[in-house]
């Protein structure tokens, strides 16, 4: 792709800037959308705390740190000792805030759990998921989830997105690098990278339809 986007480019000066320029084009391209190649699965454990000092005190099992958002329901599921997953409900951290109120301060138990999903926890762009029910063993979740993928290092590596739709990232990565240097070549090639996501949006979701009525 570095060699790509140098021939379209044809600057020789923003060649050491082509592989931040790939990477930011690709970031983009999973903001603006999440990818059947952006799946992913992994366990959560909201482990028992002491209990809470204050009425309604989350407790909280970190998201991995390529979180980007839930799949589609269900997508949280709780792990019982034999194994099972049980579907969880999902709500807001206010909902669960206003649930505990509610009930004086005290939360109300629920089976299967619900748990609350927050993002930038902390104020380090942590993401939990978080129980206010207090636990007396740890408890397991298993998330699916959409993740940001790595970005790319070295030379030889490689993006779905670029085996997947070449001319999408290239559009993109070329208007990144003329947007910096002021040339209006960039509105072209933004436009072009307009027109190849439409059509690679479409080729995501045919690929996703597709799978479920080959699984159904």
């Amino acid at each position: 792709m570095q060699e790509r986007l140098s021939r379209a480019v044809l600057r020789a000066d923003l060649a050491p800037s082509y592989p931040d320029f790939i990477n930011e084009a690709i970031r983009e391209i999973q903001d603006r959308r999440s990818w059947i190649c952006m799946k992913n699965v992994a366990p959560v454990t909201i482990n028992p705390n002491q209990p809470p000092t204050l009425p309604g005190t989350a407790q909280v099992g970190a998201l991995p740190a390529d979180f980007k958002e839930l799949q589609k329901k269900p997508a949280v599921f709780f792990v019982t000792s034999l194994g099972d997953l049980l579907p969880v409900e999902v709500i807001t951290e206010g909902q669960q805030l206003r649930r505990v109120e509610r009930f004086h301060g005290c939360p109300f138990p629920s089976w299967p759990p619900r748990v609350f999903l927050e993002l930038n926890y902390d104020g380090n762009n942590t993401n939990v998921i978080g129980i206010v029910e207090p636990l007396t063993e740890a408890w397991n979740f298993q998330v699916r989830y959409y993740r940001y993928l790595a970005p790319l290092v070295e030379d030889g590596d490689t993006s779905p997105f670029i085996t997947s739709w070449p001319e999408m990232v290239l559009a993109k990565s070329k208007a990144i690098a003329f947007q910096g240097i002021n040339d209006s070549e960039a509105d072209n090639a933004e436009r072009l990278f307009e027109i190849k996501l439409l059509a690679a949006i479409r080729s995501d979701a045919h690929a996703e339809v597709s799978g479920r009525e080959t699984r159904m």
